[in-house]
């Protein structure tokens, strides 16, 4: 992970601190809220994780690897919200 220059630091409290992903509102949510709400949530970590993708992989193609794994599940679930969206 020190090629992504973070922490590693996997604590729950110390992620949910540092995260970067906006957190849904709390209370009740119209259903159409939330499926636009974690489309967009999956769209812009996709993004972030297509760019570190392309950055790590000039200096480690093991951890290239990994973050590949991880965005094809991550599309995956962002098909499905996108299916339920139209």
């Amino acid at each position: 992970m020190a090629t992504c220059r973070s922490s590693t630091n996997g604590l729950a409290a110390t992620v949910a601190h540092l995260s970067r992903v906006p957190q849904p509102p709390s209370g009740w949510e119209n259903d159409d809220d939330v499926v636009t709400f974690f489309t967009d949530v999956y769209a812009k970590l996709l993004a972030a994780l297509r760019e570190r993708i392309t950055e790590v992989g000039y200096t480690d193609p093991v951890s290239q690897d990994l973050l590949i794994a991880a965005t094809a599940d991550l599309e995956k679930q962002y098909w499905m919200f996108q299916a339920e969206h139209q």
